[in-house]
């Protein structure tokens, strides 16, 4: 609490005649429709904001990591693979460490995940923990990384690599900070205690009021308690305390670099320090819940779901309605549609838990006078079960000349799970929006947007009912497949033939009436081959095993 007088001098005196910007002012500048869930100090002099997102219908929602300069001014926006943030911590290198709930979602199996950003936003490494939701993460300056969930501590390298874990002795765990290289400070609800890292308590004691936040500046360990802030030293004396009741009676938590500390609420960030008190108050407007930060903030990266990895699942193929090509002009005369949706699906045996995995084809076309060198891509679509799925592609080198179409296949499977009744369908909006690179913040998505719609069956329980026993033959297929149904069809089928790379080889109708049908084929490679055979209210999927022609 000593020597830092002339820095506080500077900060009272600039900082409230506006010199500097939080990212919370500089954000409600460029939109009001902002959702933080935390900030942190990021390099020199900046800022690093990360939380939700989502598009104005309010629905089709992300994460993403924004960062800023010491002047307010965006650097970057970077969309990031974990399903629901709890926590971040800044790395030795500058970069930063985010931990919370896996994007895989697992109806089975609970998961957690841990991403390491570098010191630009891009990210390094995630890892998947099977466990609870991770609630907490601090890292040392040796980069050893301790992580937490409610009651458990995890202690993994600076690469993410597991070295040990142990059960928090302060019940459940609000809070974790690492003091040295040695020693890790953990609060629970109402208690304190210094651990070291292969989980011996050096040191606790009880606090009396509830802890929801702790952070350490100086050497010094800050509670942030129901309307004030407690000093104490790392031997959890008692030092001194902050009142805060007459600036917000809803103090979250924490952030500071040493010399500018602040609370965050609900609805603003305190600035205080501890030899002055509170310096300032800063209102912002970041409502609770998801609100609009710009469609290019969508981009968390969903893999594919635990769900259909179990022994006995199912699979199948299903295919869009079909797509009429039509393309949306951007306001820089680009516009894009979607050229094929290819999906197939998994489900667990115990579940009526689906998982669809489309693989996009984008058409890219230039409206304009001048080429395209550059375009931001992205897809949005809600998951019923596991929250917003969504991923962005961003297309750099075009040089797309006037009036030329590219098609682009997005660079990984676009993932959305559902739940099916039997005997049911549900059809789904697929949707991409084009970004330009100088623009990626336009809310206005209707001139630069284009959807379809994807339907999706649940195959179970239909085919008795309705086709009987299907018996395909021969199998190996060579160049035909005969097909032979129970009794005779009451209504048309439309047969497709789908070859291992899921593109879509033949399609032909089936006869309402028909007992057998038999339809030329040809092969061109050996693999696995999918048969879809579709009608009113009924769906089948059946694998077809060709040998190399």
């Amino acid at each position: 609490m000593k020597q830092r007088y002339t820095a506080l001098l500077l900060i009272a005196l600039f900082v409230p005649f506006g010199q500097a910007q939080t990212p919370f002012e500089y954000a409600d500048q460029r939109t009001a429709y902002v959702h933080y869930d935390d900030v942190i100090p990021f390099g020199t002099g900046g800022w690093l904001t990360w939380g939700g997102a989502c598009d104005d219908s309010g629905v089709n929602c992300g994460n993403a990591v924004v960062r800023y300069d010491g002047a307010g001014t965006l650097l970057s926006t970077v969309g990031v693979p974990v399903g629901s943030w709890s926590d971040l911590a800044t790395m030795p290198d500058g970069g930063v460490l985010i931990c919370g709930s896996s994007p895989m979602c697992d109806v089975i199996v609970n998961t957690s995940a841990a991403v390491r950003l570098d010191a630009t936003g891009s990210i390094l490494w995630t890892r998947e923990f099977v466990l609870a939701d991770l609630r907490h993460c601090t890292v040392a300056t040796s980069g050893t990384i301790a992580m937490a969930t409610e009651d458990t501590v995890l202690i993994n390298t600076a690469d993410g690599d597991s070295l040990r874990a142990w059960p928090s002795n302060t019940g459940t765990i609000a809070e974790m900070h690492w003091l040295n290289d040695s020693s890790l400070l953990v609060a629970g609800a109402s208690a304190i205690a210094i651990m070291d890292p292969m989980g011996t308590t050096i040191l606790s004691i009880a606090n009396t009021q509830e802890i929801r936040d702790v952070t350490v500046v100086n050497d010094e360990v800050l509670l942030l308690l129901p309307g004030m802030i407690q000093s104490r030293s790392d031997q959890l004396l008692p030092i001194d305390s902050i009142d805060l009741s007459a600036w917000t009676s809803d103090a979250k938590g924490f952030t500071g670099d040493g010399t500018t500390n602040w609370v965050r609420s609900s609805t603003g960030m305190i600035q205080f320090e501890l030899d002055q008190g509170v310096l300032n108050n800063f209102d912002f407007d970041a409502p609770e819940g998801y609100q609009v930060l710009g469609a290019a903030v969508q981009g968390a990266t969903i893999s594919t779901c635990g769900v259909g990895t179990y022994l006995g699942r199912t699979s199948g193929v299903v295919r869009t309605h079909l797509f009429d090509g039509a393309s949306a002009e951007h306001d820089n005369n680009v516009g894009i549609f979607i050229a094929s949706v290819d999906s197939t699906w998994t489900n667990s045996p115990w579940t009526n838990v689906y998982a669809f995995h489309q693989l996009c084809h984008v058409g890219v076309v230039n409206h304009g006078t001048t080429p395209v060198s550059e375009l931001m891509i992205e897809y949005f679509g809600t998951s019923w079960i596991c929250g917003p799925a969504g991923v962005v592609m961003d297309l750099t080198g075009l040089q797309l000349a006037p009036g030329d179409t590219a098609v682009f296949p997005f660079p990984e499977l676009l993932t959305t799970y559902f739940t099916i009744p039997q005997n049911d369908s549900v059809e789904v909006e697929f949707c991409l929006v084009a970004l330009s690179p100088d623009n990626i913040f336009d809310r206005d998505l209707s001139d630069n947007e284009t959807c379809s719609v994807v339907q999706f069956v649940n195959t179970v329980g239909m085919d008795e009912e309705e086709m009987g026993a299907i018996r395909v033959g021969p199998n190996p297929i060579s160049d035909r497949i005969d097909i032979t149904f129970a009794s005779p069809l009451r209504g048309a089928l439309n047969a497709q033939l789908f070859d291992p790379t899921g593109r879509q080889l033949a399609e032909v109708a089936v006869p309402a009436g028909s007992s057998t049908f038999s339809w030329p084929v040809l092969v061109g490679q050996g693999g696995v081959y999918v048969l879809t055979l579709s009608g009113q209210d009924l769906f089948r999927s059946l694998k077809l095993v060709a040998s190399d022609r």
